[in-house]
């Protein structure tokens, strides 16, 4: 299901241990970034997937979501075509993330002086 604009969500039922995954994933994954020609030009996508299980990772669709979306953030870090199964520290370091970055959101004047619009 497409739920952004650039964000799709795959549930898949059964599919939480690692060695029944990973061939899934790597497949979908080559599939969505193989090369294609558009007016003769090649055009190349990277894609990153964020892994989540129930109930390993979250009791409830919502958190289950949460914690897909802290792995699809730390895969799309990497850079290039990733995956990255969620691990429990990841909450914990958005959280610390976001509150290290809030009074540099609140002082919006040093950031308008540097160009930055959004920090996250």
């Amino acid at each position: 299901a497409r739920i952004g604009g650039d964000e799709f969500v795959l549930i898949m039922d059964k599919l939480n241990e690692a060695h029944v995954l990973q061939p899934i994933l790597e497949r979908l994954l080559a599939d969505v970034t193989r090369d294609f020609q558009f007016e003769g030009i090649t055009i190349k996508l990277n894609a990153s997937a964020g892994i989540a299980t129930f109930p390993d990772h979250a009791s409830s669709a919502d958190a289950l979501l949460v914690a897909a979306d802290l792995a699809l953030y730390r895969a799309k870090d990497l850079n290039g075509t990733s995956y990255v199964r969620y691990e429990p520290h990841m909450g914990a370091e958005f959280i610390e993330h976001r509150s290290l970055m809030r009074p540099i959101e609140a002082d919006s004047s040093s950031l308008s002086e540097i160009g930055v619009r959004h920090a996250i």
